[in-house]
């Protein structure tokens, strides 16, 4: 018979029940881990590092443990009910109890639960009894519908017994959970070994025979292929993160590649000189991506940043330069290209997400696999505030510039750049050179005193901006008026980035401490 609080529970999901849900967990990691090390071509799998592959691999695919907090449960009264003992068998598992019906209330309790909350349902190793409850919005759910008579002790009795049953089954399946995760990096170094075994005996047979052996196209991997697994595993982030911050610096001003192109062959037909700068924005952002091995995401961002440039390039052919129309869809597609900067950097730097999710396997977005670096990807995300700042105020200011030129005038007479930018503009603001000189101070002690290697990258990286910018300006201080509009951009740029750069100081002070990776 059941006990007084199983006899009112309401919930349908059955914890602690499935012997096999562990199980099958552990297996689809190791059948994984043997797949990552069969996905390499063979020369690829003798030349890397064991101990930092196996590492990876095991931080990777990490199974994440569910935890409930106890403490944060929150118990909802969903209003009064009439508990009819003859007419709700659910109540009491079939059994039907005498009596008239009684009054009594619907109460809920949720309890929260982070990590793989789906892995409650599985069977601890000790043993501990099925328990029943549902699993909704990242809670563990226990209804009640619970007659006054009954008494408030006996339920709030029944509330403990839950949570201490609840708290002692999660704590022994995530025992077991990190058990396995321990054993992670000894199965990849099994298996890497076990591949290189394989990929000697085959070429120790294949070498020993006499006549020249041809491979079949099972044996070999295609260049294309060959390409990937190489960028696959220069494993950059977040260890050096140089090409992911240059992408803030290259990608906004990329498009004078056009005129570059031009003016060494001005004969060069315009859709190749296009193609190729429309190849070079895609291939920035997918090397950033595809060198953190998120192959997926490298292939979607960079086929919007095509996509981008597809229209643009049809917005610089099609139609009148500081138009009303030219200038609305500058201004929706600069805003397009920051937002796709920052995504790409906030997944670049935040690393592989879990692969459960369609915008996690396809946009790298939610929870990442490495859960070493989730404390750390905010504090690290800091570092590229300033660079995205300075790219949007770029922006905004080339843009306001070029308003100008959609009331044409004899006055307001426009380039291909804009309207021209007298000289006087940087002799009026040459103490904003001190200030960016100041900046570039600080971006050199932030540089030498930074004990993480990824913080060292983007402030080197913002440091380049500055001294670009810095250069850029006095250049542009000497320069002929129709030339200062390139100029401009660079250097509005620059004084954006050292001044957030000062804005952002006591936040760059004092990052909190790595978390340690596990083994």
């Amino acid at each position: 018979m059941p006990s007084a609080d199983e006899r009112f529970v309401i919930s349908s999901l059955v914890l602690f029940d499935s012997g096999d849900e562990l199980r099958l967990r552990f297996d689809g990691a190791r059948r994984r881990i043997h797949a990552a090390v069969g996905s390499v071509d063979d020369d690829a799998v003798l030349e890397a590092d064991a101990e930092d592959w196996s590492r990876r691999l095991a931080v990777e695919l990490r199974i994440d443990a569910p935890k409930v907090d106890i403490a944060a449960a929150e118990l909802e009264h969903e209003g009064r009910v009439t508990v009819d003992w003859t007419s709700a068998p659910e109540l009491s598992h079939g059994e039907a109890e005498n009596g008239p019906p009684h009054p009594g209330h619907r109460l809920r309790l949720s309890i929260p639960v982070t990590g793989e909350s789906q892995l409650l349902v599985a069977r601890p190793p000790n043993g501990a009894a099925p328990l029943r409850a549902d699993l909704a919005d990242g809670c563990a759910v226990r209804q009640w519908v619970w007659p006054e008579v009954e008494g408030t002790p006996a339920f709030e009795h029944a509330v403990e017994v839950f949570k201490g049953a609840l708290a002692s089954g999660a704590h022994s399946i995530g025992g077991e959970i990190d058990r396995f995760n321990a054993s992670l990096s000894h199965l990849a170094r099994a298996a890497i070994a076990d591949r290189r075994r394989a990929v000697q005996s085959e070429r120790e047979f294949l070498g020993s025979l006499s006549l020249p052996v041809k491979r079949g196209g099972a044996a070999s991997a295609s260049s294309w292929r060959r390409l990937l697994a190489r960028v696959a595993r220069w494993q950059a982030p977040p260890r050096n993160l140089l090409l992911s911050a240059l992408v803030l610096l290259v990608l906004p001003w990329d498009d004078v590649l056009i005129d570059a192109l031009y003016a060494g062959n001005p004969k060069l037909p315009a859709l190749a000189v296009y193609i190729v700068w429309i190849l070079f924005d895609a291939s920035l952002i997918w090397v950033v991506l595809a060198s953190g091995r998120m192959l997926r995401a490298a292939v979607v961002y960079a086929s919007i940043a095509a996509g981008l440039d597809v229209i643009l390039g049809l917005l610089y052919y099609q139609v009148t330069e500081y138009s009303p129309l030219y200038m609305v869809a500058i201004g929706i597609l600069q805003t397009a290209y920051v937002a796709l900067i920052a995504t790409v950097m906030w997944v670049r730097l935040k690393g592989r997400a879990s692969a459960g999710t369609w915008s996690g396997r396809w946009l790298g977005l939610g929870s990442p696999t490495d859960r070493g670096d989730q404390q750390r990807t905010r504090s690290l995300f800091i570092f590229v505030v300033p660079l995205i700042v300075s790219i949007s105020v770029a922006y905004a200011a080339t843009f306001a510039a070029a308003l100008t030129c959609t009331a044409r005038g004899p006055e307001r007479a426009c380039g291909s750049y804009g309207p021209p930018i007298a000289p006087g503009f940087f002799d009026q603001s040459a103490h904003i050179i001190a200030i960016l000189l100041v900046a570039l101070a600080i971006e050199a002690r932030l540089l030498v005193d930074r004990r993480h290697q990824e913080e060292r990258s983007l402030v080197g990286v913002t440091a380049l901006g500055l001294t670009v910018g810095i250069a850029a300006s006095l250049t542009a201080a000497a320069a002929h008026a129709e030339t200062l509009p390139l100029t401009f951009g660079l250097t509005v740029q620059a004084l954006a980035v050292g001044l957030t750069t000062l804005l952002m100081l006591p936040f760059l002070s004092d990052p909190p401490p790595a978390t340690e990776r596990a083994p």
